[in-house]
């Protein structure tokens, strides 16, 4: 009689024995998709951080270009001024576009240090902006000095 009833305990045995280890399994499944949830958020989070970044980077790329642009149309009106500059009305002009497109440089530096807070960027633009500035004086001086009877030296009538 013994050995009937270890026969009949070892098939129930057996079906608790997996039914453990089903449980254990699932368990086990369970976890790794919950740690698997987590790290996936925490990829996407750092990938939108990443993003973020970027697109910051595209922004004050553009405005450092524009602002080189504008700084070379500017050269390229301070140039015009000086050749063309005996005609009052070319002078007029010329010494207007180079205002306005001074007045560009200036802008899209001072939107460049606005636009991230990366201390090195802005310190950057700010020494970029303060320079352009002391060069604008000096052009004023200049025209100014090329205005007041200084286009004889240029051999330009007046």
């Amino acid at each position: 009689m013994g050995s009937v009833r270890n026969s009949c305990r070892a098939p129930l045995m057996g079906v608790r024995r997996r039914i453990s280890l089903g449980a254990l399994g699932i368990l086990v499944v369970l976890v790794t998709g919950v740690i698997s949830l987590f790290a996936l958020h925490y990829a996407q989070q750092q990938q939108e951080a990443v993003f973020q970044r970027l697109r910051e980077l595209r922004v004050a790329s553009e405005l450092a270009t524009d602002a080189q642009i504008a700084f070379k149309l500017q050269v390229q009106e301070w140039k015009n001024t000086l050749l063309r500059g005996g005609d009052p009305q070319l002078h007029k002009h010329h010494r207007a576009a180079m205002a306005a497109q001074g007045k560009v440089v200036q802008d899209k530096l001072g939107a460049l240090i606005e636009a991230r807070d990366d201390p090195a960027l802005a310190e950057a633009a700010s020494a970029a902006r303060a320079a352009h500035q002391t060069l604008l004086i000096t052009y004023q001086q200049a025209l100014e000095r090329f205005d007041d009877g200084g286009r004889a030296e240029f051999g330009l009538s007046t």
